[in-house]
């Protein structure tokens, strides 16, 4: 659902000229990216959580995220 609107910023961004500061030999463009602990815990925890299973058995659930 988001890729139309992804593809479309993007373009525009790129036919003006504006990402060329970011170009990397002509091969793509440098991105910064940021990995993150969202949310935890050892008791509250959704279908969607990540779980992590410690040494003691107890387990950690959490949500974690990629942000550009």
């Amino acid at each position: 659902a988001v890729a139309p609107a992804y593809r479309y910023l993007f373009n525009g961004l790129q036919q003006n000229g504006y990402l060329d500061t970011w170009r990397v030999h002509d091969y793509g463009y440098l991105l910064a990216l940021d990995g993150t602990q969202h949310f935890a815990s050892s008791h509250i925890h959704c279908e969607q959580c990540l779980t992590k299973t410690h040494h003691n058995g107890t387990v950690t659930y959490s949500h974690q995220v990629l942000t550009p």
